[in-house]
């Protein structure tokens, strides 16, 4: 009888090491090796922020909400206006915009179409030496305006779209000093009609009744 306990027992404990190997093979520490990593991160499609500096010293804070082209057919030197408020740009006059005030930053890129520039096509798609072109930055300090000419442009200037309604790219420019223009454009081409705002025109003020 003694040895038919013993057997028994000897029995129980070895099914029941089983048992608590097979919940340590098939517990966590398995699901945990085949857990999928984390995709946290910043998405591929995110905007990446426009970057502007006068210098290595001076970093300007700058989105250029509103974007136009003064696309010139005549000469096919075209000019990139982008500013960070709402600006009047008619047709043939980028350099005649009001001087910007306190808050409002503003710049002015030269575009050369180059040879194969056509007046059907003064802008066409391609890579361009930003030192073949001007590029002026347009602040406020102590009450004035200050035009910022960056020398010693290096970089491209790359054309991906370009038609009668808009001109897109992106510019990569450096100049002396640590002086930055980087980033995404679509700018629209200025018209007559869309000279103020976002295309929609100059609105036209309401009208004051007559006194009696």
């Amino acid at each position: 009888m003694k040895k038919t306990f013993t057997f028994l027992l000897g029995i129980s404990l070895l099914l029941g090491a089983g048992c608590s190997q097979n919940t340590t093979t098939d517990g966590g520490p398995t699901a945990s090796a085949t857990a999928t990593p984390s995709t946290t991160g910043t998405p591929a499609s995110a905007e990446t922020p426009f970057m502007l500096a006068l210098s290595d010293a001076e970093v300007v804070a700058f989105e250029p909400t509103m974007q136009k082209v003064d696309l010139r057919r005549d000469t096919q030197k075209s000019a990139l206006v982008l500013g960070n408020y709402d600006f009047v740009l008619m047709p043939m006059s980028a350099n005649s915009i009001d001087e910007v005030t306190e808050g409002q930053v503003r710049v002015h890129v030269g575009l050369k179409g180059g040879d194969k520039a056509s007046y059907e096509e003064p802008m066409p798609v391609g890579e361009y030496d930003a030192s073949e072109t001007y590029v002026d930055i347009l602040t406020f300090k102590d009450g004035n305006e200050v035009r910022t000419n960056v020398d010693g442009e290096a970089g491209t200037i790359v054309i991906t779209e370009s038609d009668e309604n808009h001109v897109a790219g992106t510019l990569d420019i450096t100049g002396e000093g640590g002086a930055v223009i980087k980033g995404e454009f679509d700018a629209v081409v200025a018209t007559e009609e869309n000279a103020k705002g976002g295309g929609a025109g100059t609105p036209t003020p309401t009208e004051t009744p007559a006194a009696e």
